[in-house]
């Protein structure tokens, strides 16, 4: 059954088929902010949410309700750049509308050295969604050292997925090397990174992360 619905929402997508007219009391739904809302849905009806990133569909969420159902689709604003939603009430689909595209807001991390807080603005790639969900579950602390004179760096303990460019750092570039090393700059470098953020504010930068080892605690904001 559930291939079956995403099939249903594939051939949608691909004919555009024009929604439904909505009359009083006919099932509407509006998206606000990451929540998708509906109203007026019959009976047993379950909520179909379909995650697009660069006009493919990659994911599928269905949450059954009746009267007023919502969905948090809060899940897809990094790795998805439009949401289309439909309703199915065991008898119809209704499709609410083209595509609407996610808003995606700057996500904010915070850095910790010492006792001294920074914080970073995070980058939109795959590595940093996936350091995303691990902060999630609870702060990342790493042992840094210094290397060269221009960075800190230390093993994130596990790899994450590289979009490697030749990059030329500066003061505040926050980098990932090798797949499982997380970089910090106090000064510059050239070499192919991920990028996974920046420092907003250097103020007081260079001087915490001082000139030996250093413990940097990462949480999401």
């Amino acid at each position: 059954m559930k291939k079956f619905i995403i099939l249903m929402i594939t051939v949608i997508s691909i004919l555009g088929i024009a929604p439904c007219a909505l009359a009083e009391g006919v099932p509407t739904i509006e998206l606000g902010g990451s929540v998708v809302t509906v109203t007026n849905a019959p009976d047993n009806s379950t909520l179909i949410i379909a995650a697009y990133n660069n006009g493919i569909l990659n994911e599928v969420q269905m949450t059954d309700g009746s009267g007023t159902i919502t969905a948090d689709v809060s899940q897809y604003l990094s790795k998805a750049e439009r949401i289309k939603a439909f309703l199915w009430d065991m008898e119809n689909i209704y499709p609410f509308g083209e595509p609407k595209e996610i808003v995606k807001e700057n996500i904010k991390m915070k850095v910790q050295i010492g006792d001294k807080a920074f914080t970073a603005t995070l980058e939109d790639n795959a590595a940093v969604a996936e350091l995303v969900e691990m902060m999630k579950e609870e702060p990342i602390t790493i042992h840094m050292d210094d290397y060269s004179g221009f960075e800190k760096v230390g093993s994130l303990g596990r790899s994450l997925t590289t979009s490697n460019v030749q990059t030329t750092t500066t003061a505040g570039d926050i980098v990932l090397y090798n797949g499982n090393q997380i970089v910090m700059f106090y000064g510059s470098n050239s070499w192919s990174y991920t990028r996974i953020g920046k420092i907003d504010d250097l103020a007081g930068w260079e001087d915490a992360l001082g000139s030996g080892s250093v413990t940097v605690t990462f949480d999401i904001m």
